[in-house]
């Protein structure tokens, strides 16, 4: 959404429509790409990313352009093999990359304790690649902006890649259908009443005089209004014909 793509394009790759960023044939968020907008997506192996995103810096360093790469993934895709060949590629090549680790604790329901050797941050290994690093509130906004604005200054002037852990905590379970009993109520309970990112930074440009309740109740309008539409048009599109089933595993072009 940050990038530009549409709405409906995500609800169409929610519903597996034609509408979707991948016309129907990647269903599910985590393939939604739009490469045009900057949003490669990824394969649905957990990990996959890592491996992607040290290519897209790479070209960028190579052919001398201001991008930085962004790539996101779990503590869950952290405990594989992918990131440290990714972290030590970015590290040896100065790559202009920012790994973000959005720590939710889980991995579906393996807590980071039983899932990583590393005591204290899961940051902590980006040291041993000479990789800066910091710990970040992932539910704090303003923080979280910080941190990011830094990280792509460094990218872009040459100082290589920066790895930033989120911590933040999973509302509902993995899935749908997960019964999310193995978090202890009240630890979920604070999270989701203390912690929430909309609701602290809402109460937070209230108290900076930042806006008003009043236009925050018009952007909330908005927004409802914006997403009914895109459902409705991802709704409405058809689902991708049995005809286009092998459309994308082969090149049309003769090397």
């Amino acid at each position: 959404m940050a990038k530009g793509v549409p709405l409906s394009k995500l609800y169409g790759d929610f519903m597996g429509t034609v509408e979707g960023t991948t016309k129907g044939l990647g269903a599910g968020i985590v393939h939604s790409a739009d490469p045009e907008l900057g949003v490669l997506g990824q394969a649905g192996t957990i990990g996959s990313q890592l491996g992607i995103c040290v290519g897209t810096a790479y070209s960028s360093k190579f052919q001398g352009t201001d991008q930085v790469t962004v790539v996101y993934f779990g503590d869950g895709a952290a405990s594989r093999e992918p990131l440290h060949g990714s972290l030590n590629w970015a590290g040896l090549y100065n790559l202009p990359v920012i790994y973000i680790c959005e720590n939710n604790e889980y991995a579906i329901s393996c807590h980071v304790s039983e899932t990583h050797s590393v005591k204290e941050h899961i940051a902590d290994w980006a040291e041993g690649y000479g990789i800066p690093n910091c710990v970040v509130d992932g539910n704090d906004v303003v923080l979280m902006h910080e941190a990011m604005k830094e990280a792509v200054e460094r990218a872009r002037n040459g100082g290589g890649p920066t790895f930033i852990e989120a911590q933040t905590f999973r509302h509902r379970g993995h899935f749908e259908g997960d019964p999310y009993n193995y978090v202890d109520p009240n630890v979920l309970k604070d999270w989701v009443e203390n912690r929430d990112p909309i609701k602290n930074y809402v109460v937070q440009l209230l108290d900076e005089g930042m806006c008003s309740e009043e236009e925050l109740a018009t952007i909330d309008h908005r927004v409802d209004q914006e997403i009914q539409e895109a459902i409705k048009k991802a709704e409405e599109a058809p689902l991708p014909g049995a005809e286009r089933i092998y459309e994308g595993l082969f090149s049309k072009e003769v090397l």
